[in-house]
């Protein structure tokens, strides 16, 4: 299994202990208007971190590598940047290994529900009833907007993504957290 080794390898290559259990923050996607500002992320993993002890592997591509290294340091010792070193096939099985995911409405978050890793997703402009992580087990954060869903990739006012705070973030983990907590690989 060359990705199951891969992955692990480059995760510790990246600054993962050996061994060490962790959840996926995948924070990019490709529309504008389906973002989560960094700095909540990186208030929302910290509280993650502490309320799990779980370290946080940072998803996203090589394109993002610089800003999600501005989000890791961020974050703390217990954040590692993975953006740019995994392939698709090793991000799979990071993902299948990983206690849970949070993403945005985003690839990496269909990834994570395709090899049954718990998701928290957070929904904007997208229908989660359309485009979410498919499967059972999973935590939508949304807010209920006249406006939402949109399906607009620009807005002047993204106000289903801002209306999303740090403690919806984290009281939707403590519903994915006890029934799935530690290294699944």
């Amino acid at each position: 299994m060359k990705a199951s080794i891969s992955s692990r390898t480059k995760l510790i290559e990246a600054g993962l202990p050996e061994g060490a259990a962790y959840f996926v923050l995948a924070p990019r996607t490709r529309w504008a208007t389906k973002a989560w500002d960094d700095t909540r992320f990186g208030e929302a993993a910290k509280k993650i971190i502490k309320m799990t002890g779980l370290h946080a592997v940072i998803a996203g591509s090589a394109h993002d590598k610089a800003s999600l290294d501005a989000l890791a340091a961020s974050i703390g010792a217990k954040a590692v940047n993975a953006a740019g070193l995994l392939d698709l096939a090793e991000l799979r099985e990071a993902m299948r290994k990983a206690a849970f995911a949070v993403t945005v409405d985003s690839g990496p978050m269909h990834i994570a529900a395709s090899v049954g890793t718990r998701v928290a997703a957070l929904f904007g402009p997208t229908a989660p009833w359309r485009t979410g992580p498919y499967g059972k087990g999973h935590t939508v954060i949304r807010k209920k907007l006249t406006c939402s869903p949109c399906f607009k990739k620009t807005c002047s006012d993204p106000r289903c993504m801002r209306d999303i705070m740090v403690e919806d973030v984290v009281e939707a983990v403590k519903k994915l957290w006890p029934e799935n907590s530690g290294d699944r690989g």
